[in-house]
């Protein structure tokens, strides 16, 4: 009787199989959601049907479509596995594009309208695995990284502040991340408007701080002199236009740089003036005026310096990834790290006299790598 029931006992667990073909081990099931959690004030999720959750509590479910809203004095955190979390601060605006794991395969795809988030994300294991976050066109795609996303602001600035953990496997607009490194970059249109800029946060300022100051840099750097009209009271598609007035304003001020010399022996007064034409060369980089940026491969850039000698400032940064640096004046090496390096570092660099005005500056670097420098005015 035993042996009869135990036979029955088994039949009706196949025909449970049969008739539920769909049910999968716990450990493949798809999970699709996260659970918010409200750190303070007022939260809102705004489903996709236009409904809204207003205030939404802790541990409300937030899936695929779903636009969370944080207000004035506001935070909130979006936990979506172990280890993968996101905390929004005030005034931000997130929306869930797509979240589901399998396994150990995990798929994470946002949107940040604007405000500001720290973004925590596990070192996934298996390699299809992805974490994307997208800020007004300038996209993360993130691999076991901490970093703070802010905006994009109303000017179109949007900055992503990395600290110890970061490495080349996650990327900002293309560009690879690095250990206390941050980048900004101008969107417009749902794109980025040029490559990145990194510079260096300020450690002691922590993630959010130093995203801030980041912004007011990048706003002095791309609108650079606005005619005294405050940083962020520009439109962005003025900004160039204005800047380069500025330019062919001061070129056409050194084209005539006039020197009155007066000489006087006995009685007689002689004045002479002499006036000096500066010439620059089309195509070339204006000296001092902005930071070089990129990436893997053999990059020359041509800088007019306005002289036929002197001394300038040569500052690169090679982060992590060794690149190789050249200064050439006409033709000839007048300076190299002579090898791929790591890091940063102020040189100054001698060149002429010669007849050239302008230096080339050589950039080769591997697969993965991102550097930045800055060639001054002679002196």
């Amino acid at each position: 009787m035993r042996t009869l029931a135990a036979h029955r006992v088994l039949a009706v667990l196949l025909g449970l199989a049969v008739l539920l073909p769909w049910a999968l081990p716990i450990g493949a099931q798809v999970q699709d959601g996260a659970t918010l959690t409200v750190l303070r004030g007022q939260v809102a999720v705004v489903r996709p049907d236009g409904s809204a959750v207003q205030p939404a509590p802790s541990g409300t479910v937030v899936r695929a479509g779903d636009e969370i809203r944080t207000l004035t004095e506001t935070g909130a955190l979006i936990t979506f596995f172990v280890g993968t979390e996101i905390e929004l601060g005030a005034e931000t605006v997130l929306v869930v594009e797509r979240v589901t794991r399998q396994g150990e395969r995990v798929d994470v795809s946002l949107r940040q309208v604007l405000g500001v988030s720290l973004n925590r994300v596990q070192t996934f294991s298996d390699p299809g695995s992805a974490y994307r976050i997208d800020a007004g066109g300038a996209v993360a795609l993130v691999r076991g990284t901490t970093f703070l996303l802010l905006g994009p602001t109303p000017e179109g600035i949007v900055v992503i502040v990395c600290l110890e953990d970061c490495d080349g496997r996650t990327t900002f607009a293309g560009v690879p991340l690095a250990p206390f490194i941050g980048y900004y970059a101008e969107v417009e249109g749902g794109r980025v408007v040029g490559r990145p800029v990194a510079f260096r946060p300020n450690r002691e300022a922590g993630y959010w701080n130093a995203a801030f100051e980041a912004v007011t840099t990048a706003l002095q750097e791309i609108q650079g002199d606005t005619r005294d009209r405050p940083a962020g009271q520009v439109p962005s598609g003025q900004r160039q236009e204005i800047r380069a007035d500025i330019v062919r304003q001061e070129r056409d001020d050194d084209d005539d740089k006039q020197t009155t010399t007066t000489t006087t022996t006995g009685t007689t007064t002689t004045t002479t003036t002499t006036t000096t034409t500066t010439t620059t060369t089309p195509g070339a980089s204006a000296c001092g005026a902005s930071t070089e940026s990129g990436g893997e491969g053999i990059t020359e850039t041509k800088h007019e310096l306005g002289r036929t000698g002197g001394t300038f400032s040569f500052t690169y940064n090679a982060f992590s990834v060794p690149d190789q640096f050249d200064i050439l004046y006409e033709g000839k090496v007048i300076f190299s790290t002579g090898e791929p390096v790591s890091g940063s570092d102020d040189v100054q660099v001698s060149y002429g006299p010669g007849t050239a005005t302008t230096v080339t500056v050589r950039v080769t670097g591997p697969t993965g790598t991102a550097w930045t420098y800055t060639l001054g005015c002679p002196e």
